[in-house]
C-alpha cells in the first residue's frame, strides 16, 4: 500500500500539468495536492515530501505565474483595452481546445503543439475581436492581435515547464 499513494500523486500531478496546457489553475493545484501530501504522509512513511520541496515547488508557481503575467503585461502597454483582454482570454481557452483536437492527428507531440498554438491564436482572434469592438482602427487591432499571440504562446511555454519541473521535483523528492 506504500506505493499507492506516492504513485497516486504523480499521477495526478500529471492531469494536473494537462489543465495548464488549456490555460487552466493546473499549476496551483499541483501546488495544493504536493502540500497535502506532504501534510498527510510523514516521518514513518518511507515517501515523503518535505516542506521544503513544497516551497521549492510554491516559488516555481509563483514565478511561472510572474512569467505569465509580465508576457501578458507586453499587450497592456500597447494600448490594448479591457474588452480586448477579455475576449482575447476566452478565445485563448477555445483555441486550446480547437488546437488540440487539429493536433491530435499526430499523437501526443501534435496535440501538445495544437493546445499551444491554438491558445495562442485564440488569443490573437479574441484580443483582435476586442478592439474591433472597442472601435480600434485595422492596423491597431492587427498589432495587439500579434502581441497577444506571442505573450500567451511565451506564458503557456513558462507555465509548462513549470508544471514539468513540478513533476520531476515531486518524483525526484518521493525516490529518494
Amino acid at each position: 500500500m506504500e506505493i499507492v499513494w506516492p504513485v497516486l500523486l504523480i499521477v495526478s500531478l500529471m492531469g494536473c500539468s494537462i489543465l495548464t496546457l488549456f490555460g487552466l489553475p493546473g499549476n496551483w493545484l499541483m501546488l495544493l495536492l504536493t502540500a497535502a501530501y506532504a501534510a498527510l504522509f510523514t516521518s514513518p512513511v518511507r515517501a515523503t515530501l518535505e516542506w521544503k520541496t513544497v516551497g521549492v515547488i510554491a516559488l516555481l508557481v509563483i514565478a511561472g505565474e510572474f512569467a505569465e503575467f509580465f508576457s501578458s503585461a507586453v499587450v497592456i502597454t500597447r494600448g490594448g483595452s479591457k474588452k480586448g483582454a477579455l475576449f482575447a482570454v476566452i478565445a485563448s481557452i477555445v483555441g486550446s481546445f480547437f488546437g488540440a483536437s487539429l493536433g491530435s492527428i499526430v499523437p501526443v507531440v501534435g496535440t501538445l503543439v495544437g493546445v499551444i498554438v491554438g491558445a495562442s491564436a485564440g488569443a490573437m482572434a479574441g484580443a483582435m475581436y476586442g478592439e474591433y469592438l472597442a472601435g480600434k482602427e485595422a492596423g491597431f487591432r492587427w498589432e495587439i492581435g500579434k502581441a497577444a499571440f506571442w505573450a500567451r504562446l511565451w506564458g503557456s511555454i513558462a507555465k509548462i515547464a513549470v508544471a514539468w519541473a513540478v513533476i520531476g521535483i515531486a518524483l525526484v523528492a518521493i525516490l529518494s
